[in-house]
């Protein structure tokens, strides 16, 4: 058994994730709905755990990446940045209108008469501004 484990670990990052892959694949197969039932809250102990992991690592990478850049190139980097920023942020304005204008939703959508619909109030544009922020900078990672 301990031959099979050493070799195992030795063995590359993409094996060893095929062999889980594999190995996850017969048990779902075999097993069905009861082994997935049996195995949920692993699952959602990996997710919380991951979920838990995604805020350092974000935060490491980010100090890592301010620590070895020249401060000459961190305006240029910036300027590239804020381009490609309002490009994708233009493209993706594009793409919405285009399908919003081809779908049309919500066309062809009456209320009957005796339906209420209640508005909420507009909160206004500074405290929609001020709703941006967050007050929290461990919810802005997450």
């Amino acid at each position: 058994m301990k031959a099979v484990l050493d070799v195992y670990l030795k063995s590359s990052l993409v094996l060893r994730i095929g062999i889980a892959l594999v190995l996850g694949l017969v048990v779902g197969l075999v097993g069905g709905p009861v082994v997935a039932e049996w195995l949920n809250p692993l699952g959602e102990l990996l997710l919380k755990l991951l979920k838990f992991l995604i805020v350092p690592i974000v935060l490491f990478t980010l100090l890592v990446g301010i620590n070895q850049a020249n401060l000459s190139s961190m305006g240029r980097v910036g300027r590239k940045l804020l381009g490609f920023y309002v490009l994708t942020s233009a493209l993706a304005i594009a793409v919405g209108l285009a399908v919003a204008s081809f779908f049309e939703p919500g066309s062809g959508l009456e209320l009957s008469s005796s339906a209420t619909v209640e508005v909420p109030e507009n909160p206004g544009f500074v405290q929609v501004l001020l709703n941006i922020v967050p007050a929290n900078i461990v919810e802005a990672f997450a």
